[in-house]
């Protein structure tokens, strides 16, 4: 039986590609810098200073450093406008509720901006939000934030579901004995997340609730 379950956030709850994509632009634009690769949701995923050296790899730590806090000026205070819950997210995660199967998130967001994301989207269905930025005794990627769910709130492994659309998601679910669920219209690629060998793939997370629900929760 299933009884928790683990989001990742961006690209697998939330379509957030338009607001990141335009704060990110408008970091570049507020220091004069030019990208070297298009900025589109291609890059959406990783952690920001990941996706701020594959936009312009020639950038320096000082300029990295500078990218990052003006991103996180624009980002913070956006409002998140541009950022969506895909269909059937709220009602698989009230069905999750309902059926008393724990809900988390584990993502590349900080902290700060997750609540408030969470807040304006009337998400609150999570009995844990782990960012990059609150791992406490644990490294701050995906496997550091597993191990760290598992520990916290004793997580049977083989009671769990990890839901990502991206391989890296289901690596770290692997390397810490999760299984997986990928979801391909996300901001993975699609034949790189099925090389990774999750236990399912669906299209679309509102296909979760099929799963879940109607296969005997297995």
């Amino acid at each position: 039986m299933i009884k928790n379950i683990i989001f990742d956030l961006d690209g697998t709850l939330v379509n957030s590609s338009n607001d990141i994509i335009d704060c990110l632009r408008r970091a570049y634009a507020a220091l004069g810098l030019e990208p070297t690769r298009l900025i589109n949701d291609s890059l959406i995923g990783p952690p920001l200073k990941d996706m701020i050296k594959l936009i312009s790899p020639e950038s320096d730590d000082f300029q990295d450093s500078l990218l990052i806090k003006s991103f996180r000026d624009y980002y913070d205070n956006s409002g998140f406008c541009g950022t969506k819950l895909y269909t059937g997210v709220q009602d698989l995660l009230e069905r999750c509720r309902n059926s008393d199967i724990r809900s988390f998130i584990a993502t590349n967001k900080p902290e700060k901006s997750t609540k408030r994301l969470i807040e304006i989207l009337n998400m609150d269905f999570f009995l844990d939000l782990v960012t990059i930025d609150n791992v406490q005794g644990f490294t701050s990627d995906k496997e550091g934030m597993f191990l760290y769910l598992i520990k916290k709130w004793s997580i049977k492994r083989d009671a769990t579901f990890v839901i990502g659309d991206s391989a890296s998601d289901i690596i770290a679910a692997h390397q810490v004995g999760l299984r997986s669920v990928a979801i391909l219209n996300g901001y993975g690629d699609a034949d790189e997340i099925k090389r990774s060998n999750p236990e399912y793939c669906l299209n679309r997370i509102d296909e979760l609730a099929e799963l879940i629900f109607k296969t005997g929760n297995t």
